[in-house]
């Protein structure tokens, strides 16, 4: 679900970005760091043939923002965000794209995460757009469910949570 972003007001720099550029940028396109719970592939092995096992799932230590909690998450969000304001030129864009996740079972609203933390660091909010998996079977949307959303129902109903 991207937010685009629009510069409002400067906050403080991104350090990767030389000096003499910021306040030039047109547009920066961005995404929180989730976690491994999101991030990463799936392999199965097959009926009756072990564990489901994730693949390149691990970001940097555990000091990275993607190991904290949502609400840490967010604090750090809003000063990425802060950096990204401060690059861009006037009516220049902060592209986001973020979706909501489970975390131990619980929905994490990483979308409205992102506006907080967009309107905290000084931006404004431009515009919201949603996308959903889903197929067309004739002439009719089919909804996807992810792996790990049939993953924690199943899990859900096995422990007796309808």
């Amino acid at each position: 679900m991207p937010a685009r972003w629009c510069r409002a007001t400067p906050g403080s720099f991104l350090p990767l970005i030389p000096a003499q550029l910021h306040g030039r940028i047109a547009l920066v396109v961005t995404s929180p760091p989730y976690g491994p719970s999101t991030h990463g592939q799936v392999r199965t092995p097959g009926p009756r043939r072990g564990k489901v096992r994730k693949l390149h799932h691990r970001y940097g230590g555990a000091s990275n923002l993607a190991y904290r909690d949502p609400n840490e998450l967010a604090d750090g969000f809003t000063q990425i965000l802060t950096g990204c304001a401060a690059i861009l030129r006037p009516g220049g864009i902060v592209a986001v794209t973020a979706r909501p996740y489970r975390r131990h079972g619980e929905l994490v609203d990483i979308p409205g995460m992102v506006v907080a933390a967009g309107l905290s660091a000084g931006l404004r909010l431009h515009e919201e757009c949603a996308a959903l998996i889903a197929g067309v079977r004739h002439g009719r949307l089919v909804s996807h469910a992810s792996f790990f959303q049939q993953k924690n129902v199943r899990a859900a109903i096995a422990g007796g949570d309808p």
